[in-house]
């Protein structure tokens, strides 16, 4: 999309802020303006006013300054930005200051690595006014190209510059060189967009796409060969592993089930410059990973089964056994043959339906179940250490009240603490539930009253609530 090569060293080295602006000032040939206690690199407003436009009678040494200033912005504003928004990292100097060399590191597989930390960083984040950084333009393309909910129109696109060589033909992005924005209010976009998301009636993202009307940069597939590599990205202090494997659809493969399975090492989340701040040299400390990247020519994912419908069943089939289903509860228990004709679309419920604001039960017992959970579990915590045997035998029947309460709101049994290990299934799209995974002392079923209406309270309702934070807590229907 980016015409980024993929081919190369991992892009990494030494991170030491000590003498940062000296460093820049080398690169940039200009001394940086003291900026109070920042230390992360230049404020992109300060690029824009030293290096904005080149003077016409500039010598060689002037103009490469003002090109080492353009691709530090370039980084600073589309291909590494970061959730501030306002700063150029000088981090990339070590890998931009040698123009010969600048060229053989993996940039495409950098960008891709920053931006999975960053949108990894953006769910954790809690704040009143999260953000997100990494190359959102790469994200926003790949979604235009993959889904056609909320996407733009395709306009005419500008006249490519006359007499460029192969290199310098436009890449795939140029699709989108000109188009017409959709608009939706913002109160009801994320209704609006899920709502024509469940109304696709053919789904098939990864079908070929029409022939292009341009020709490509052949930058754009040089490295086609290692698409499908699966080894650790590298960009500095992040690792994300690429696992294409995982998405075979996307490449036209069969999905092979089940994935092999890949570590992705949660460990690795932890590490960023904040918390590691003595770490200086980050090739050192990623050795292991860099090793297995300058292995990604022997770890090109060997499935080349074209997709089939066949396939695909079967691949649901084990799906539906290796998962659990959350249903929905009915909304009406009457017969549907006896159900008067809403043809006028005048129901209050058809009309709340159709607005994407019909309240469901299933959110509200999700929430209530795993409310419960934590009750438990905080009483398990403390049971052991009281004393008291009266007390301790009435928390522990509270403890077993919640629990099968918990299990009336959601998908789990009485017995279940943390884990869920669905039953396998060959067919059908059931709800999965587990059986007792551990005993209950009869003393315990003689104190408590309510332990005998428990057996069929154990069934999914709902598909849980999204996790964006500006979604409505109930799902349209």
């Amino acid at each position: 999309m980016l015409g980024l090569s993929i081919w190369g060293q991992p892009v990494t080295g030494p991170c030491v802020s000590d003498g940062w602006r000296a460093r820049v000032a080398a690169f940039l040939g200009r001394e940086v303006e003291e900026q109070g206690t920042r230390t992360s690199g230049v404020l992109i407003s300060w690029l824009r006013e030293h290096f904005g436009q080149c003077p016409q009678d500039a010598d060689a040494e002037t103009v490469g300054h003002y090109c080492r200033a353009w691709i530090l912005h370039l980084f600073a504003c589309v291909l590494f930005p970061d959730a501030t928004g306002d700063t150029a990292s000088w981090m990339w100097i070590h890998c931009l200051t040698d123009w010969h060399q600048a060229g053989s590191y993996s940039w495409g597989s950098a960008v891709l690595c920053f931006l999975y930390r960053q949108l990894c960083e953006a769910c954790r984040r809690s704040s009143g006014s999260p953000s997100v950084g990494g190359c959102v333009y790469l994200l926003q393309l790949w979604m235009w190209s993959r889904l056609p909910v909320g996407r733009p129109e395709i306009m005419p696109r500008r006249p490519w510059f006359p007499g460029e060589p192969p290199r310098r033909q436009p890449t795939w992005a140029y699709i989108w060189d000109q188009v017409k924005v959709s608009h939706t209010r913002l109160d009801r976009a994320y209704l609006d967009y899920i709502n024509e998301i469940d109304a696709l009636t053919a789904h098939s993202p990864y079908d070929g796409d029409d022939p292009l009307p341009f020709p490509l940069s052949f930058v754009c597939a040089a490295d086609d060969d290692i698409y499908r590599m699966v080894c650790p990205l590298i960009c500095f202090y992040a690792v994300e592993y690429h696992l294409p494997h995982r998405v075979a659809r996307q490449f036209g493969m069969r999905q092979i089930w089940p994935p092999q399975a890949t570590s992705t090492s949660i460990e690795l989340h932890n590490v960023d410059r904040k918390k590691k701040r003595k770490v200086s040299e980050w090739a050192s400390f990623h050795h292991a990973y860099i090793q297995e990247w300058e292995l990604f020519e022997e770890n090109v994912d060997e499935n080349n089964e074209p997709h089939t419908n066949s396939a695909y069943r079967q691949y649901q089939s084990w799906y539906q056994g290796a998962t659990r289903h959350r249903l929905r509860e009915a909304w009406t228990q009457d017969d549907y043959a006896e159900i008067q004709s809403s043809d006028d679309e005048d129901m209050v419920y058809d009309q709340s339906t159709h607005a994407g604001r019909q309240v469901e039960a299933g959110p509200i017992l999700d929430r209530m179940g795993r409310t419960l959970q934590t009750s438990v579990r905080d009483i398990e915590h403390i049971r052991p250490r009281v004393r008291d045997p009266e007390i301790r035998s009435v928390l522990e029947r509270l403890s077993n009240r919640l629990r099968r309460a918990a299990a009336r709101c959601g998908c789990r049994t009485a017995t279940t603490r943390d884990v869920h290990v669905p039953a396998l299934r060959v067919t059908g799209v059931g709800t999965s539930t587990q059986g007792p995974s551990g005993s209950k002392s009869i003393a315990s079923e003689e104190l408590d009253d309510d332990d005998d209406d428990d057996d069929d309270e154990q069934r999914a309702k709902e598909i849980g609530p999204s996790q964006l934070q500006e979604a409505p807590l109930t799902q349209p229907t």
